[in-house]
């Protein structure tokens, strides 16, 4: 799959994938890792298993996926609610430790 970041405006993709990233380091502090870019994420919560894919309805929040990041010890999942500029609300994070089952990078960026 290649590179994209889901929208509805006449934005790049790149351009709105730094945003986030921005967002994310300059508003709420959060280290986050550019240099690989995911595109799908399994991880165990609770004896639950969930999945999140960008550009799909990540099913615990009803909301689709724009983004997913590498941050030190976690991931983030940033939705069209959550962890993306002019949300007001943090992303959803993942821990490492133990969680994530799986990860898919993009093929082309």
């Amino acid at each position: 799959m290649d590179f994209y970041v889901p929208h509805n405006g006449d934005v790049d993709d790149e351009e709105l994938y730094q945003d986030i990233v921005y967002y994310l380091e300059e508003h709420l502090s959060h280290s986050v890792q550019t240099d690989t870019r995911y595109s799908y994420l399994r991880f165990k919560d609770d004896g639950d298993i969930y999945e999140a894919e960008v550009g799909e309805v990540f099913d615990p929040v009803d909301e689709v996926v724009v983004a997913i990041f590498e941050g030190g010890f976690v991931f983030y999942i940033c939705t069209q609610n959550k962890g993306t500029p002019g949300s007001d609300e943090g992303p959803i994070i993942v821990e490492k430790g133990g969680t994530v089952l799986y990860h898919r990078e993009f093929d082309d960026y």
